[in-house]
């Protein structure tokens, strides 16, 4: 979690704003330069930098690549939000969470998820539409909602034995995703978590619980409506040879009708 501040005002450290917090450990709230190339502090006035707060860089448009120092611990929401430049980022092994919206909207090409953190918060990662791959340690146990949604680039990805909750939408319009795996540790799983993905072709082995994984229930349900057309369209057709059946008895009736009404008409 993150410190609790010991005071409200903020300081600047170059272009880099921070607060102190409780534990004389030093959270990064803001930053005003323009280095494509940032390396954060690990320490500033001999405090640890332990957090990256809410919002710290966001919209800093001159961000192509970044390293955070093994001091830090937390990386708050929305952190890097739409950084649109931002390619390569150093998360070190100590950072224990990464807040929801951490590196939405952003140009990272590949991640690896630190061994310490257990879940990865809503919509963390979506929108990177040129995120290629990622690794999920085993430390994971829960994917949040539209956690890589819109990643347009990634092809594959392996959720690890650990993880026993995928949320809603989590690759929504995931267009490029080949083959994902789902273990049988996952005990629960969202709506729509595969929608649009439009090259998927393997699902992995299923979980074993009631809710049906989304691929299979969308394949079922491609299915129940060709079945439900085919139905409606043999009625249809054993309708109109019913009918064509009746017309035609009517008319032989008729036709052998005739003959007797006219000899009763013209009797010899």
């Amino acid at each position: 979690t993150m410190p609790v501040k010991v005071m409200a005002d903020s300081y600047h450290y170059f272009e880099f704003e921070f607060e102190v917090n409780t534990d004389n450990t030093i959270t990064i709230t803001g930053y005003s330069g323009s280095d494509p190339n940032l390396e954060i502090p690990a320490e500033i006035n001999r405090m640890p930098v332990t957090s990256i707060g809410e919002d710290a860089f966001l919209c800093c448009e001159s961000l192509e690549s970044i390293v955070i120092p093994d001091s830090v611990e937390t990386i708050g929401p929305s952190a890097f939000r739409e950084c649109h430049s931002l390619e390569s980022i150093t998360i070190p092994d100590s950072v224990e969470s990464i807040g929801p919206y951490a590196f939405i909207f952003t140009a990272l090409h590949n991640i690896t998820i630190p061994e310490r953190i257990t879940s990865i918060e809503d919509s963390t990662f979506a929108y990177c539409s040129s995120l290629e791959s990622i690794t999920i340690p085993e430390s994971v146990t829960s994917i949040g909602d539209r956690a890589f949604a819109y990643c347009s680039s990634l092809k594959n990805i392996t959720i690890p034995n650990s993880v026993e909750h995928i949320g809603d939408e989590v690759f929504y319009h995931c267009e490029s995703l080949e083959n994902v795996v789902i273990p049988e540790s996952v005990t629960s799983i969202g709506d729509r978590v595969f929608y649009g993905c439009t090259y998927l072709t393997s699902e992995g082995t299923l979980p074993p619980f009631n809710h049906q994984n989304p691929i299979v229930r969308d394949k079922k349900l491609v299915i129940e409506l060709i079945l439900v057309f085919v139905i409606i369209l043999c009625i249809i057709l054993c309708v109109i040879l019913i009918i064509r059946k009746y017309k035609k008895a009517k008319k032989n009736d008729a036709s052998n009708k005739n003959p007797d009404e006219k000899s009763e008409r013209n009797p010899k």
